[in-house]
């Protein structure tokens, strides 16, 4: 009720805000990861959806407004560069020194590429994010079920890169 209380001009200014690009593309990374990891369960349990929801996760933060020619390009190193981090740290879960000896670079390099600003802070995110959720899996009982939940994990990010680019051709129309 207090909405339509407001001036027209105001009025104008919530909806532009409420329908803006940063909106829409938020709606539509949330939807992504609902169907991917929603898709995965249905298909191939619990385990499967947590895995590939987290490779989603670690694909969103570079997932920003962007011209329908750069997008794929604009996500594939968050995929690339989390894909071998989660598998070295699912390895590496039951060795502390091993896990220290792999964090440690791998926390500095991705800092260090935050200093990109705009376009080197989210993969350093997605970098850190990859290797954080990595941590937080149980410590698999042997490299079958280390390799399954990489590649569950890997399924989760390279499908929301397709989404994100399909996506964004609608959103850009």
């Amino acid at each position: 009720m207090q909405f339509l209380a407001l001036s027209d001009e105001r009025k104008t200014s919530i909806l532009r805000v409420a329908l803006s690009h940063y909106v829409t593309n938020g709606v539509s990374a949330a939807l992504g990861l609902l169907l991917i990891s929603g898709t995965a369960h249905l298909l191939l349990g619990a385990l499967a959806a947590a895995a590939a929801s987290v490779g989603v996760v670690v694909c969103i933060p570079p997932d920003q407004t962007a011209p329908q020619r750069g997008k794929f390009f604009q996500l594939l190193p968050a995929a690339l560069l989390g894909i071998p981090l989660f598998f070295g740290v699912q390895i590496l879960h039951s060795d502390p020194l091993g896990l220290g000896l792999l964090l440690v670079p791998a926390s500095f390099f991705a800092f260090l590429g935050g200093a990109w600003g705009k376009r080197g802070l989210p993969i350093a995110i997605s970098i850190m994010f990859a290797m954080i959720f990595s941590m937080a899996t149980p410590d698999h009982t042997n490299a079958a079920t280390t390799l399954t939940t990489c590649l569950y994990f890997s399924c989760g990010a390279f499908a929301y890169v397709i989404w994100a680019v399909l996506a964004n051709a609608v959103l850009n129309g």
